[in-house]
């Protein structure tokens, strides 16, 4: 009997390896103290029998039945104890699935977190570019009618009704990350528990030598003194606080797998709301995007439909252009600067007539050709 302990098999944490092993759910459901094999069985059963057996320890027949019951008795602890251990293995294939269930919901959220940051560096870029166009815009006002100014900014003004649901969007995504580190918290507790560190009931194997010790015990006593009653009361002693200490166990092991269960759902009900903000983050950032496109748009058609104003060219254009070609001395571009001013002042008290300025500009030059004032000059 003393070999009976072998009844867990060595290879019991290989058998729930696999996080959805089925089993887990039997485990969850099927495990119970009052459940064993030898159905005849109760602890309480030693009591009653010891009673008879001080009656009448002379009766074969009752001696009989108490060395069945003791080896029934310990038969049936070893039982438990295997249980038990399957029942740490359920907790630990259970944790096990949970850690990897939340590994990939932190990192969803993750992926969640930076489709935000993107989202709202757009969102921030394109209200930075509406708010300049918006300036420009008002400074071209000059030459453009009023109502289409005040058109074209109204429409624009769509990119500050899409701060606000970013803004909401931000605190949907922050609420649901503050869950996610909630369930990460607990299933970092999970993994503190004495169920999951150790990889068997060593309160219980404890408690299941010092029964066998008795066993052992009992019998050698058996053969000295033939005595039942004491013999019995020890070993009913053992079984008894066996029972309550297994009782305890399996209690707190039950309802740390219930807790995990719950947290489990908890994790999978994170996922579709993760799915949905990332829909709703990519049509916001469809329609940010589309805004800046259209306001773009526009930005260019007014560049392209900008009049050219005829007449006189402007005292800056005509500056840049002349001082773009390279005067070999200051003061020779001094006087070509000169010269120039000349052409406008006169320009400006007469009609404005484009050609005769350009025939005034060019006779300066040809002066200046002339005067080898560029070196230009010696080419022919």
């Amino acid at each position: 009997m003393d070999k009976a302990i072998a009844v867990v098999p060595e290879d019991i944490w290989g058998t729930c390896k696999d996080p959805m092993d089925p089993a887990i759910t039997l485990y969850h459901f099927d495990l119970s103290v009052k459940e064993t094999k030898c159905t005849g069985y109760r602890p309480e059963c030693l009591l009653s029998i010891s009673d008879e057996v001080s009656r009448c320890e002379n009766d074969q027949l009752v001696r009989d039945e108490m060395k069945r019951l003791w080896a029934e008795g310990i038969f049936c602890v070893q039982q438990e104890v295997a249980k038990c251990q399957r029942l740490l293995c359920a907790y630990q294939a259970l944790l096990g699935h949970l850690k990897a269930q939340n590994n990939a919901l932190q990192e969803e959220v993750i992926q969640v977190i930076m489709e935000m940051t993107a989202l709202s560096a757009k969102t921030k870029f394109a209200h930075e570019c509406f708010t300049m166009d918006v300036e420009s815009l008002q400074k071209l006002g000059h030459a453009r009618s009023l109502s289409e100014m005040e058109t074209m900014i109204k429409d624009w003004s769509y990119c500050d009704y899409l701060l606000t649901p970013v803004d909401n969007e931000n605190r949907a995504v922050k609420a649901v990350q503050n869950r996610a580190s909630k369930l990460a918290a607990q299933v970092t507790d999970y993994e503190k528990t004495p169920f999951a560190l150790s990889k068997q009931p060593i309160v219980l194997k404890d408690k299941l030598n010092d029964i066998l010790e008795q066993y052992r015990d009992a019998k050698r006593k058996l053969r000295e003194t033939q005595c039942f009653a004491p013999l019995c009361h020890n070993l009913q002693s053992g079984l008894m606080d066996f029972k309550e200490e297994e009782e305890r166990l399996v209690e707190e092991c039950l309802n740390y797998i219930r807790h995990m269960c719950a947290l489990l759902k908890g994790m999978q009900s994170l996922k579709p709301e993760l799915a949905a903000l990332v829909q709703d983050i990519h049509k916001l950032s469809w329609k940010v995007s589309s805004q800046q496109r259209k306001r773009q748009e526009t930005v260019w058609n007014l560049h392209l439909r900008k009049p050219k104003v005829s007449g006189t060219p402007q005292r800056k254009n005509i500056t840049r252009m002349l001082q773009h070609s390279s005067v070999e001395t200051e003061g020779s571009s001094t006087s070509l600067q000169n010269d120039v001013e000349r052409c406008l002042s006169e320009s400006g008290k007469a009609v404005q007539d484009s050609e005769a300025i350009l025939l005034k500009m060019e006779s300066a030059l040809n002066e200046m050709t002339s005067g080898s004032l560029f070196h230009t000059s010696d080419v022919k």
